[in-house]
């Protein structure tokens, strides 16, 4: 059964807030971090804002608590049509023993041990990507970093090493995501307008299947002899039920991959860039690192940076100031009590990422990147969550920071970049995620010697 937001008529007193506006909304998708600051000064914590539907925001650590420890049968997925338009039949529109299921069956993959023989990969991705700039290039951070990450993801998924497999993926996937980013994808389909003869949205609708009957070939040769093949889709494709039937279709697969392809490569290229950005642009924690470092030998054992006290506190605060995904929003099932409110079903709640992590009685000027923060105090999932939380925490949440901690490690042993503004730019909604609104740009120096 899937329940939309606008299956119901509340008539439960609901938090103060406004009504969204296509105005509000385009402010939204310009600058969303001050749009719900000033909701929150104005309203007080919970908040509600009304659209097509009524969202109830929370960025209060016992208001996130209650959202992510309710039983699971409170929730359904947001059946948002856009989500769907764009994840398809992708694990995440699941809930309950289904979701359960999807997740059990994709966790070997994910878990910390296997992702630690990724290691060297992500050392060389990065390494060969740094022998194609030249002395004096001016750099941009964020795709920079995309290149890097999508080449590591492909390779974890696909486990394609062949120069001709990765660059016929790498095009497929910069083509869909490029549509996913377009403003006017992004406004007609927040107003509903998700026919294909809207040109945002057929065009769309086009590079996803080119995309997914890419999936589906990969699906198909990987049947066909699976011996030449590992990676998790070979994962996926070999998976069997109890009762010895395939444990995904095919369908569901390539979903799956598109969502794991879009999600995963686009959000560690934000957080690389934004780590470099940070790093550079505050001498006593680049000097600090580059301390902790200094002892490390990438070739012999790349894995000894999960190890580092500080390295782990420069990426937990890295995550904290440019949480990717701001917000992490749950379709009411069954009604739930949410600081003092019944919230009825069919009302969307809202964990708000960012204003719990900018909150100053939690973090003592929040808005200096302070990693040592870290090391001082242990923050509860409720205080702390860049990954979300609950049953339907992010699957990459181990594969993220190994890859950025392993990244960074390397570029900052490898070489020389100079930030040219060292300011923090303002951030700007790019298609699900929030990224810097001007380019964060450095000019590479050389090799170290």
């Amino acid at each position: 059964m899937t329940i939309n937001a606008t299956d119901f008529a509340p008539h439960m007193k609901l938090p103060p807030g406004p009504r969204f506006s296509l105005f509000s909304k385009i402010g939204y998708l310009r600058d969303p971090i001050n749009l719900f600051s000033q909701m929150k000064d104005k309203y007080g914590d919970p908040f509600c804002v009304t659209t097509s539907a009524k969202t109830v925001f929370t960025a209060d650590p016992v208001g996130v608590k209650q959202i992510f420890t309710s039983p699971t049968d409170c929730f359904l997925p947001l059946q948002v049509e856009a989500q769907k338009q764009v994840l398809g039949k992708a694990f995440t529109g699941h809930s309950g023993a289904e979701h359960r299921r999807q997740r059990a069956l994709l966790a070997p993959g994910l878990r910390a041990e296997a992702l630690q023989r990724l290691a060297g990969q992500m050392v060389n991705a990065a390494r060969l990507r740094i022998e194609t700039w030249h002395v004096g290039q001016s750099l941009d951070l964020v795709e920079e970093g995309m290149a890097i990450a999508l080449e590591i993801i492909i390779r974890a998924l696909f486990s394609v090493h062949d120069r001709a497999g990765i660059e016929k993926r790498k095009k497929a996937v910069r083509a869909f995501s490029e549509q996913l980013s377009n403003k006017l994808f992004l406004v007609t389909s927040m107003m509903g307008l998700l026919h294909p003869a809207v040109p945002s949205q057929g065009k769309f609708i086009r590079v996803r299947q080119q995309f997914q009957d890419l999936l589906l070939q990969t699906i198909a040769d990987i049947r066909a002899d699976p011996s030449k093949h590992e990676g998790l889709l070979a994962h996926m494709v070999l998976a069997k039920r109890d009762d010895g039937s395939p444990a995904f279709g095919d369908i569901e697969m390539a979903d799956n991959m598109i969502t794991m392809l879009i999600a995963g490569h686009e959000t560690s290229a934000l957080s690389f860039g934004w780590a470099l950005q940070a790093v550079l642009g505050t001498p006593d924690v680049y000097n600090r690192l580059m301390s902790e470092l200094a002892d490390v030998d990438l070739e012999v054992n790349p894995n000894a940076v999960h190890n580092l006290p500080y390295m782990n506190a420069v990426i937990k605060e890295v995550l904290r100031f440019w949480t990717p995904v701001p917000d992490v929003l749950r379709l009411v099932a069954k009604p739930i009590k949410l600081m003092g409110y019944t919230i009825p079903e069919g009302t969307q709640v809202c964990a708000c990422v960012w204003l719990t992590h900018f909150d100053p009685d939690l973090y003592e000027n929040p808005w200096d990147f302070n990693p040592s923060r870290f090391l001082d105090r242990r923050y509860t999932a409720f205080e702390y969550y860049p990954f979300g939380g609950g049953e339907r925490v992010c699957v990459g949440n181990t594969f993220a920071p190994m890859e950025l901690k392993v990244l960074l490690a390397t570029i900052l042993k490898t070489c020389r970049v100079e930030l040219q503004d060292t300011k923090f730019p303002m951030l700007l909604r790019t298609g699900f995620l929030l990224g810097p609104k001007t380019p964060l740009r450095a000019t590479y120096q050389g090799k170290l010697l």
